[in-house]
């Protein structure tokens, strides 16, 4: 693209990047031309006018801006065809016969009742159909491509024409009313008046507003049937969110491929865990490939088998002639199932990544980052009240689980309410199971504490909280439970009161709060502008695309079920541009379930770190077979007693930086200022002048050393700054006094008064300059008035 003056150039992103991506490029590229497409009539719009312009070549780079939703974002697909009864020539049987007929051959959709293969004289085989007319009970409401349940409807079995298509809410219902505007409006045309064709135009009636039918058509329809080969170059940030196999998003990024010269996909998490992760994406990037390869579109089983792990399960009876159960031959009921299970082979890099990826690691680009501080996991002991409604709630599901038919079902609500009632232990809902009569039946009461007492946890991110204010840092508070599905498991407005109680400034974060693509600048607002010290928000919120500059302390208080949502959302603050110390904290109850899963994010960590750091997190546990899924994880490990696992934390904790360490060590405590930093910051808080302010720094370590020689009366540390008694020292508040008089006070001492100098070496600590200072006594006398003064006594 260096060689070429101008280029068009389509950007595929997520929705909430879509004003990021237009600053990065004006930044890299200043004289590009950018388009942030909102809908895709603007982009039918400036093709349109290109083509009426002849075509002309870009005379400078051109973006076009799209993101996920406008790109795939169609109008409603709809039945094209109805069921009708068709009058049958004499010679065929029956008077009529019923179907669904084919607008383009005319003939009735037909269902396989039965299928046979015959070879004719020639060698040649052939399938035969044995077919009836579809009923009109088996179309449906749902497009279906092969036969499942119900027989396929998306294609006509004779000619293979289209049964569907876009359908929009329309301004007449019937031709008849549209003739009727169109005779006014074709009288105004004659009439040349253009005033009068306006007008009969705007009066039109509005389209109906229907739920679920939009009036729109998707970029990407308009940019496969008419901009092909448009794009000299297609981007796509965050590809791996484009991983399925019959996802519109997915079927989007095969369009725009197959339309753009060039294309370039960027993520961060190219491995979901398991091989089926990249099948899809290699057929929509590199088709030629896979099909030279020897694969078909809808093979993804036997590329897991040979790029991935497939668990064969075989099943037999335990009786004691299992071995050959049937009657009339030599067989028996042993079955076996193959099911998908996570992991990559190693191969599949060779294969077909080598050639076709860069890999960019973050010190590549960022070659001196500020330090992040992982800390381990902070272990909470429950309180009594707590500790007793929490086993009881287990306790009942235990029971349940053996005394159900399908209690095995429960073992996820289990998991769920293991981690999620220690935190909301106030309003949280009963639970329920569907008994055989298919009604709900509650088999625990939830058991509420009373709202004003302070949960430990909470206790714990008061401190937190409490430590980071104090040196200025505003924080992340991450939670899971938003009350999105149950409305009395959200948990942030309890956070928010316990937080308000220390004195901290709250803001939340939801989907509501404000547009996707408007989340960075309504964070930074927030925080920069507003002073707010804490932003609670869930994790799924910042995964992609938001940078947490702002916020360089990152909790979480709980944890999203997924553990690349972890990994994502721990970064947000560690990104390039950030200037401040990142740190992370987690929290969780001890002997608890939510203790099992802070030993499973541990033992990924301690697996990660075997690799020299080299590897990321995402990528080592896609090879490692581990799928991310923490709630399968932990019911796995619920079942088998949570024994595997004991002992990662630990592991975690004696691996941890020293900075860690001393991280978790300060929580909760007042930090306590060296007297040379306790005096800069008060010169920083109390100085307005900068040439003051330079003349106060230049001398710290002297006016550090003369107040803690008790060289300035009315002069004190007390460990977490510089305290001055203004009223004793100058006889007057603070606001009637300069800046360069406090300067001359302090400077007096040390530049008329006699001093002696002490070196004191204490260990670790710099020698400093101690100075005693001895006042000479001079009788105070009034001075003659000078002529045209006037004299009076201030005191008198």
């Amino acid at each position: 693209m260096k060689q070429k003056d101008g280029y068009h150039v389509c950007l595929m992103c997520p929705p909430s990047l879509t004003k990021k991506w237009p600053q990065e490029i004006r930044q890299l590229i200043p004289e590009a031309e950018v388009h942030v497409i909102s809908h895709t009539d603007q982009l039918i719009r400036f093709h349109s006018d290109w083509t009426q312009k002849g075509r002309p070549k870009p005379v400078k780079p051109t973006f076009f801006i799209i993101s996920f939703t406008i790109m795939r974002g169609d109008a409603r697909t709809m039945p094209a065809i109805d069921y009708r009864r068709k009058v049958m020539l004499p010679k065929e049987e029956g008077a009529e016969r019923g179907g669904f007929y084919c607008h383009s051959c005319g003939k009735a959709h037909q269902v396989i009742e039965n299928k046979q293969t015959e070879t004719n004289e020639n060698g040649i085989e052939r399938e035969i159909f044995e077919t009836r007319n579809m009923e009109s009970s088996e179309f449906g409401t749902s497009r279906r491509i092969h036969t499942g349940v119900l027989p396929a409807n998306a294609f006509c079995f004779y000619c293979g024409d289209s049964f569907w298509t876009k359908r929009v809410p329309v301004r007449y219902g019937s031709f008849k009313a549209w003739t009727a505007h169109e005779k006014k409006l074709a009288h105004a045309i004659r009439q040349e008046s253009k005033n009068h064709v306006q007008h009969i135009q705007s009066s039109q009636p509005k389209p109906a507003a229907i739920t679920g039918m939009p009036r729109r058509v998707a970029a990407i329809e308009y940019i496969r049937r008419k901009m092909k080969h448009f794009f000299d170059m297609a981007i796509v940030d965050e590809i791996h969110e484009l991983k399925a196999g019959m996802s519109a998003q997915g079927n989007a990024l095969g369009a725009l491929v197959e339309s753009s010269k060039k294309v370039i996909g960027g993520t961060g998490t190219l491995f979901g865990g398991k091989a089926e992760d990249v099948y899809y994406l290699l057929w929509r990037l590199f088709p030629q490939m896979m099909a030279e390869s020897g694969y078909r579109y809808e093979e993804v089983t036997r590329f897991n088998e040979e790029y991935g792990n497939i668990e064969e399960t075989t099943y037999e009876s335990r009786s004691e002639a299992s071995e050959y159960t049937n009657t009339n031959s030599r067989g028996g009921d042993r079955r076996t199932t193959k099911k998908v299970m996570p992991g990559i082979s190693p191969f599949i890099f060779g294969k077909y990544l080598v050639q076709n990826v860069i890999n960019v690691r973050l010190k590549d680009v960022w070659p001196d980052p500020v330090e992040l501080v992982d800390t381990p996991t902070i272990f909470v002991p429950m309180s009594e009240e707590l500790r007793k409604p929490y086993d009881q709630m287990l306790h009942s599901f235990e029971r349940a689980i053996d005394s159900y038919d399908d209690g095995f079902k429960l073992f996820m609500k289990m998991t769920d309410y293991g981690i999620a009632y220690p935190d909301n232990p106030f309003k949280f809902p009963d639970a329920t199971h569907k008994n055989a009569d298919g009604k709900r039946e509650v088999f625990w009461d939830a058991h509420h504490l009373n709202p004003d007492c302070t949960l430990p946890k909470e206790a714990k991110l008061q401190e937190i909280i409490q430590t980071e204010m104090a040196e200025g840092r505003k924080a992340i508070v991450y939670v899971r439970d938003t009350g999105t599905s149950v409305s009395e498991r959200d948990l942030r407005p309890r956070l928010k009161e316990k937080l308000e109680e220390i004195g901290a400034k709250v803001c939340i974060l939801d989907t509501s709060t404000t547009k996707t693509n408007n989340r960075s600048e309504w964070l930074a607002n927030k925080i920069e502008q507003e002073n707010y010290d804490v932003c609670i928000v869930s994790q799924e919120l910042v995964k992609v695309g938001l940078d947490l500059l702002c916020t360089p302390t990152l909790i979480y208080y709980q944890f999203s079920w997924s553990l690349f949502t972890i990994n994502q959302s721990a970064r947000r603050a560690w990104r390039l541009g950030q200037d401040k110390e990142c740190r992370l904290f987690y929290l969780a109850y001890k002997n608890s379930f939510q203790e099992k899963m802070a030993e499973l994010i541990a033992k990924k960590n301690r697996a990660t770190a075997a690799i020299n750091g080299e590897v990321s997190s995402d990528g080592l546990s896609a090879m490692l077979g581990d799928e991310g899924d923490l709630q399968s994880m932990l019911i796995e490990s619920v079942k088998n007693g949570g024994a595997a696992m004991k002992g990662s934390a630990e592991e975690w904790i004696h691996q941890t930086s020293d900075r860690a360490r001393q991280l978790l060590a300060n929580i909760g405590k007042k930090k306590q200022l060296a007297p040379i930093e306790a005096f800069r910051k008060w010169v920083q808080g109390e100085i307005t002048g900068d040439v003051t302010r330079n003349a106060f720094f230049r001398r710290a370590k002297e006016f550090t050393a003369l107040v803690e020689s008790g060289g300035l009366p009315g002069f004190a540390f007390d460990g977490t700054g510089l305290t001055v008694d203004y009223t004793t020292v100058f006889g007057f508040d603070r606001e009637y006094i300069s800046d360069g008089s406090l300067l001359y006070h302090m400077s007096k001492p040390l530049d008329t008064a006699d001093a002696k100098t002490i070196e004191r070496d204490t260990a670790g600590s710099e020698k400093l300059t101690l100075i005693t200072v001895t006042q000479q006594k001079t009788k105070l006398t009034k001075k003659k008035v000078a002529e045209d003064q006037l004299a009076f006594d201030l005191f008198a």
